[in-house]
């Protein structure tokens, strides 16, 4: 969903336009009908993706008005568009201004949730390892309201004390509550046997 902003974007072949109405609009119709044969789509890069080329130290910076009628314009029809809309959201490697998207709480939380009503799972991409971000990345990023970290494993991601801290164990719980939301409105849910029995999050919670 990135715009055709400069000739020498490694991923231009990828975007759909140069004008984000257009790009919006390619967009949503591609994630409607993905998501009529129950499949996750994840929209990317979000947002700001201007180059490939150091991507994971960039810093993008722009005015609000543009970000909101050029770069935003982009993605909004895909992710504000309710049943039909996306379930995912991959976000960029890059920094808005001088903070990394995936612990931009300003996009992630203010404009895509609560703007935008989005209540699907927010990943970051690939980069999102120890040498290209640092652990706290991952505190700040689920404050910002990141859900998932691409290619990391468990062995990678440690929060000392997390089980004894109510805030991480709060937004942990958050994250969960939207991947879960987001599989059980994909036809991932068919391979659930007769016999599984699906509680409620709420039921276990104390």
């Amino acid at each position: 969903m990135n715009i055709h902003l400069t000739p020498f974007s490694g991923r231009n072949f990828e975007y759909y336009s140069e004008d984000g109405f257009l790009s919006g609009r390619f967009g949503a119709a591609t994630v409607h009908g993905t998501r009529s044969k129950g499949v996750i789509t994840f929209v990317k890069h979000f947002a700001l993706n201007d180059q490939e080329t150091m991507r994971t130290t960039v810093a993008t910076l722009s005015n609000e008005q543009a970000i909101r009628e050029v770069y935003l314009a982009a993605f909004e029809p895909s992710v504000a568009g309710g049943d039909e809309g996306t379930l995912g959201i991959m976000l960029s490697m890059n920094r808005v201004g001088l903070v990394w998207s995936g612990d931009h709480r300003g996009l992630v939380t203010n404009v895509v949730r609560g703007e935008w009503g989005f209540g699907g799972v927010v990943i970051t991409d690939q980069a999102s390892h120890p040498q290209a971000f640092p652990l706290l990345a991952i505190r700040a990023g689920l404050g910002a309201g990141t859900d998932l970290w691409l290619n990391s494993g468990t062995d990678n991601w440690q929060i000392d004390g997390y089980a004894s801290n109510p805030t991480v164990m709060c937004q942990l719980r958050e994250a969960s509550r939207h991947i879960l939301y987001a599989v059980s409105r994909s036809l991932a849910m068919n391979g659930i046997s007769s016999t599984t029995e699906v509680v409620p999050a709420m039921a276990t919670w104390q």
